[in-house]
This record gives C-alpha cells, structure tokens and sequence, in this order.
C-alpha cells in the first residue's frame, strides 16, 4: 500500500472525523477500534465484539 497522510483538527469535543473517501480506502468498518502506541494512534476496524451475556442465556 502507497503511503499517505492527511492532517485532520479535531471538534470542540475532541472528536476527530475520519473523511469517508479514507475509510472506504482502507477497508474501516463502521466501529472502529484506537490503540496509543509509542509510535501514534493506530486505527483499526473492530473485527468482533464481547458482548454481555444475560444469566438467562445460557
């Protein structure tokens, strides 16, 4: 994959808006998933989810 980047401000809230073109481009779902490493913020797309299981489910 060609490297790239793009420069991205985040909202009053801190929220940073991730533009389609660039999701669609790098195969995101729609849940994503933001890691710190040492090196920046690594996202990814969420492949699962745990979710909670009721007592009554089992």
């Amino acid at each position: 994959m060609k490297t790239f980047g793009i420069m991205k401000e985040t909202d009053r809230l801190g929220r940073l808006h991730i533009p389609k073109e660039l999701s669609v481009r790098l195969g995101l779902s729609e849940k994503v998933e933001l890691v710190a490493t040492k090196e920046g913020l690594l996202i990814k797309s969420v492949e699962y989810e745990l979710k909670k299981r009721d007592a009554g489910d089992e």
